[in-house]
């Protein structure tokens, strides 16, 4: 049972740092892109 443990911790923070890689490179992209439009947006606009 102790044999079980460290290697399920590590599973679990290694998951967790790339969930969370993966969630900040999304909103990263995501804003980037938000950015972009605003930008063709305005330049449509005027």
């Amino acid at each position: 049972m102790l044999n079980t443990i460290p290697p399920l911790l590590f599973l679990k923070e290694s998951l967790g740092g790339l969930l969370g890689w993966v969630v900040s490179d999304c909103v990263r992209v995501f804003v980037e892109w938000q950015t972009l439009a605003a930008v063709v947006l305005q330049k449509q606009g005027k």
